[in-house]
């Protein structure tokens, strides 16, 4: 604090240094001129009538004689002129005009003067010799001071050889007011709202009796000539834009100024400065509790209230004040707090970039994919942790050079590949790139201990080879390697548009840290911003993941806070509330809850205050309308933060939260099926094997028999008790969910699935399940299989059925043969060749349709499961699937 006084007291001295020395060197008289200019012509017309008529006479009047200017004089008096001031002397008349001057006593004249000059020496014009020794009253007629050819001033006297000579107006007004009226210094003519001048009357009027007393009475009356060769037009401030004023005019002006005592005012020096410091002060105070948004408003509001307030004074009062440098000096200011405003502002960005940095470090993030030097060894622990291969080679394309290097490998050396040139503009690499995909090669790597198949893969994105993909796997089926293929096909493609995404993230790098593009583009030094991007965009993605992994949940979520307003939804939990038509951001949490459950507000308003003060969780079922045919549970629960230390209070609570939770019960509700039909299944294989177990001992007890065939006999009994003992050994396991879980293959009724399946596609297909006949045997055994994956597969295959079919009718068979169960599913539809359909199912082409995609990753499951699935199709038939599925036996269970 002592530091930022410190700095304000300089700040504020340099800035009254820098204005005053400014202001001493003369750098503002321009502007300040243009300024009072501008002030004097905005000022409004006054009503005001000013003491001044003004009488042009024509050149010649300046040689009448006696008779003509005792004529005038004669008849100023008659009207009551106050004062006759004449801007020249009449050289012809004689000694009777001049006394009747010097007797009446309000007669003044003016005497030509010029100071001369460089090329010219000074002149007073001669008295005229009707004067002689006469106490003539005169004064002297120059020309007014200039600043830039523009007239403001009238001088008060003039240096005539050594000595101060009155000037014709200051003459004038002593002669009227007394010796003490008039000026000692030169002053501002005052020109304010009198723009549209005095009357001004010709002298031919007045000779011939033409003028009324009202316009002459009590004036001072200035008479001038209608050319004066001394004094040219006069560019003043009200007449910039009519080619100046005259002489005549302008003493006018002049005298009116003394005589109503309107001399205008400016500040002096000491008064100057004060108001520069004043204006510094307040202005370094004022922008200090400026925020930055409202600082540049705070001075333009500053400025423009002073110089309204510097209008106003200049006119009620007739004081100028300086405008240039109040608002030099208050810009000066602004300037300094806003910048010391952004050196805050950027030294707290820098504690807050150096602190986040600090917590991503915390958090040990890996580094992005993007600026990683080891991207390579990331892109193969992405194969690594997701397919099993024997053998992995990476090889990376050289810029300019159609070569290929090797990068990295896994289970092997990045020696082992045998083709020795690495030109991909020779096979097999030509292959791999014609093929688009993976194609297998023969001998590409150094040869094996043990039995595999090696396959090639370019990595292209957009027609841009980013390198190739070398490995090898053990020998299987067909089927399952056309099957790997595809993912294989998959995955080269997403990881060649990583490396191109990263290459082009690079080269925008590289073009941003140039320097000669930072000189161009007038960049500085953007260090923290940059980092300050960085961890920005780090937060923004770990928001990303956290919304992408809400929105994968299928439990729907949202969270309120204790207020009653919406922090975050799912996509599960959106898409619910939209089916029922619920605005979520428009209901509070009692609201919510008692629109799901059905329940009163009463009912509902003391379990989440009880959820708030204590902290613990609550739960309703769904109204049986919200549920939608489904087993729903409302689950509220409190959002407790732990004990930090943080000063920062939110609420009241230890609860920061409110997490609405809805919870689909269907899946364990179908495993409790799962298990009864299971058990039911035991049932009737154990009263099976009891009574075969009964009917033996039977034959034992009541048949006559060798020896040899009762011991026979009894071994049978004997090992169906052994097997029986074996099976129900396992049962718990089966009665487990977690177990069941884990297992994944269980034993599954198909029908139950198939029935599962047709519900599920008749979302997506309206009336499928009217058009499915099913034919199905009496009873059939249980299949392993894992019940959600089945349930998938099925729906993939009606999908395709439902297309093909065009609205007609599907036909369902279930049989049971001695070791499987066999669902044949059959349209009479379109069709499409046999041999094209074969390759959309089993081969690794790749495909454009979806619904073909998704049956290929399903039949991956099915081989696990030991089942397989066939497929034919005719045109004009239409469409026809076997799946085989393993049935469920005593020997399976003992296996898995």
């Amino acid at each position: 604090m002592r530091r930022l006084q410190t700095n304000i007291v300089v700040v504020f001295l340099g800035i009254i240094f820098a204005v005053w020395s400014l202001n001493m060197l003369g750098i503002f008289r321009i502007p300040d001129v243009l300024i009072y200019d501008f002030f004097v012509q905005s000022i409004p017309e006054s009503d005001a009538k000013p003491p001044i008529l003004l009488v042009e006479a024509p050149d010649s009047a300046a040689h009448e004689d006696s008779r003509y200017w005792l004529r005038f004089i004669d008849e100023m008096k008659e009207l009551d002129a106050e004062q006759i001031v004449f801007l020249f002397m009449p050289s012809n008349a004689g000694p009777a005009f001049y006394k009747r001057a010097v007797a009446d006593g309000n007669v003044v004249f003016g005497r030509p003067w010029s100071p001369g000059g460089i090329d010219s020496k000074p002149y007073l014009a001669p008295l005229p010799k009707g004067v002689g020794d006469l106490p003539v009253i005169y004064g002297l007629v120059t020309i007014p001071p200039s600043f830039y050819g523009v007239h403001r001033r009238y001088s008060a006297y003039q240096d005539v050889m050594g000595n101060d000579v009155p000037t014709i107006v200051n003459v004038a007004v002593k002669d009227r007011y007394g010796s003490r009226a008039g000026a000692d210094e030169d002053f501002l003519v005052y020109f304010n709202g009198l723009t549209s001048g005095f009357p001004n009357v010709d002298i031919h009027d007045v000779m011939r009796g033409a003028l009324v007393r009202q316009l002459v009475a009590g004036k001072s009356v200035v008479v001038g000539l209608s050319t004066d060769v001394l004094v040219p037009g006069l560019e003043t401030p009200i007449s910039l834009n009519s080619g100046g004023m005259s002489n005549l005019e302008y003493t006018g002006y002049a005298l009116n100024t003394l005589l109503q005592n309107k001399q205008l005012m400016v500040s002096d020096w000491l008064s100057k400065f004060a108001i520069i410091c004043i204006a510094t002060l307040a202005g370094l105070v004022v922008f200090h509790y400026s925020s930055i948004t409202v600082v540049l408003a705070a001075i333009a509001t500053l400025s423009i209230v002073y110089i309204l307030a510097a209008w106003f004074i200049f006119y009620y009062f007739g004081y100028y004040l300086p405008i240039i440098e109040v608002v030099l000096a208050q810009s000066l200011s602004f300037v300094f707090v806003l910048r010391s405003k952004v050196r805050q502002r950027e030294a707290q960005v820098q504690l807050t970039v150096l602190e986040t940095l600090h917590l991503i470090r915390e958090k040990v993030h890996p580094t992005s994919f993007m600026a990683s030097k080891e991207h390579w060894a990331q892109v193969l622990n992405l194969v690594n942790q997701t397919l099993y291969m024997k053998r992995v080679i990476f090889l990376e394309s050289i810029a300019d050079k159609h070569m290929v290097k090797e990068i990295i490998s896994l289970n092997c050396s990045i020696d082992d590949i045998a083709e020795m040139r690495r030109d991909y503009h020779r096979s097999p690499y030509t292959w791999a790139l014609e093929a688009n995909g993976p194609i297998e090669v023969d001998n590409y790597l150094s040869q094996s201990a043990e039995p595999e198949v090696q396959f090639l893969v370019p990595l292209v994105f957009a027609g841009h080879l980013e390198g190739f993909w070398a490995f090898s796997i053990a020998p299987g089926e067909k089927d399952q390697i056309a099957q790997f293929l595809n993912t294989v096909r998959d995955f080269a493609e997403e990881i060649a548009t990583m490396l191109y995404r990263r290459r082009q993230w690079l080269l925008q790098q590289d073009i941003a840290k140039s320097p000669i593009r930072k000189l161009i583009s007038l960049q500085g030094s953007q260090g923290n911003f940059i980092e300050i991007k960085k961890a920005i965009s780090f937060f923004s993605r770990r928001i990303e993941i956290l919304e992408d992994a809400l929105n994968s949940i299928d439990t729907a979520i949202l969270v309120y806070d204790l207020f009653g307003n919406v922090l975050m939804i799912n996509k599960s939990m959106t898409d619910f509330l939209v089916e029922f038509d619920l605005p979520a951001f428009e209901m509070t949490a009692l609201d919510l809850a008692v629109t799901l459950t059905g329940m009163e507000e009463r009912e509902v308003r003391p379990k989440l205050r009880y959820l708030t003060i204590h902290g613990e969780e609550i739960s309703f079922p769904l109204t049986s309308k919200k549920g939608n045919g489904k087993s729903l549970v409302l689950s509220i629960r409190p959002l407790v933060r732990e004990e930090t230390g943080s000063s920062e209070i939110t609420t009241p609570f230890r609860v920061q939260g409110i997490l609405f939770e809805i919870v689909d019960l269907s899946d364990i509700k179908e495993a409790y099926k799962f298990k009864e039909e299971f058990f039911k299944y035991t049932n009737f294989h154990l009263k099976n094997d009891l009574n075969q177990i009964l009917a033996v001992m039977n034959r034992i007890e009541n048949e006559d028999m060798g020896e040899a065939e009762r011991e026979k006999l009894c071994l049978s009994v004997k090992g169906l008790v052994n097997g029986l003992n074996e099976f129900t050994g396992l049962l718990p396991k089966y009665a487990d969910f977690e177990v069941m879980a884990k297992t994944g293959v269980l034993p599954v009724n198909p029908r139950s699935c198939l029935n599962a399946a047709m519900r599920e596609t008749a979302v997506e297909v309206p009336g499928l399940e009217q058009r499915c006949e099913i034919l199905e045997c009496e009873a059939y055994s249980l299949v392993n299989a894992n019940p959600t994956q089945l349930v998938e597969l099925l729906v993939s295959i009606l999908i395709l059925l439902d297309k093909d079919a065009d609205e007609s009718d599907i036909n369902i068979e279930i049989s049971e043969e001695e070791s499987s169960v066999n669902i044949r599913m059959r349209d009479t539809g379109f069709g499409l060749p046999n041999e094209k359909f074969q390759r959309f199912l089993f081969e690794a082409a790749p495909l454009h349709s979806n619904d073909y995609q998704v049956l290929r990753k399903n039949m991956v499951n099915l081989t696990q499961w030991g089942g397989r699935l066939e497929a034919s199709s005719e045109v004009g038939v239409g469409l026809e699937f076997l799946l085989h599925l393993v049935k469920f036996d005593r020997q399976t269970a003992l296996d898995v």
